[in-house]
C-alpha cells in the first residue's frame, strides 16, 4: 500500500488522486479509514476528483506549504486553465504572508460575465495578461 501512496506521491509533486485510489483498488471504506487514522489527509474535495496527501507530509510542510496544496489541488480540479491570482499566486511563488493564508482559492476568470464563487475557488474578472 505504501509503494502506491508513493508513487501517485511522485507523480503529482505531493498530491494523491482519488482516481490513483480507486485504480488501486480502495475503496470509500478503505480511504475513510485511512483518514481516520491521520495516514491520509484530504486537501480537496470532489465528487470524482478529490485530491490527497499523505499525514506526515501534511504535518511537516505547515501552514505554507497546505495552502500551496490546496491552490494546486484546485488548478487540477478545475475546467479550464485558470490564473491565480492574490494570495493564491504568492503561494505558488512561494511568497511569505504575514498572517493566515486564506480558506479559499482566488483566480482571474476573463471569460466570466463578472466575479464568481464556490466553496473554496473566487474567480475575479479581467485580462489575463502572462507577460511580465
Amino acid at each position: 500500500m505504501r509503494e502506491i501512496f508513493e508513487t501517485c506521491e511522485a507523480l503529482h509533486d505531493g498530491l494523491i488522486p482519488a482516481e490513483a485510489l480507486r485504480a488501486s483498488g480502495m475503496n470509500s471504506h478503505a480511504v475513510d479509514s485511512l483518514l481516520k487514522h491521520g495516514e491520509l489527509v484530504r486537501v480537496r474535495r470532489g465528487v470524482r476528483r478529490g485530491w490527497y496527501v499523505l499525514g506526515p507530509r501534511w504535518e511537516e510542510i505547515g501552514a505554507d506549504g497546505r495552502y500551496r496544496l490546496l491552490v494546486r489541488a484546485t488548478a487540477a480540479q478545475a475546467k479550464r486553465d485558470l490564473m491565480y491570482s492574490h494570495h493564491s499566486a504568492a503561494a505558488l511563488h512561494g511568497l511569505p504572508l504575514i498572517g493566515q493564508w486564506p480558506q479559499g482559492v482566488h483566480a482571474i476568470d476573463p471569460d466570466t460575465a463578472g466575479g464568481s464563487s464556490s466553496r473554496l475557488l473566487t474567480t475575479h474578472r479581467g485580462p489575463v495578461d502572462p507577460s511580465p
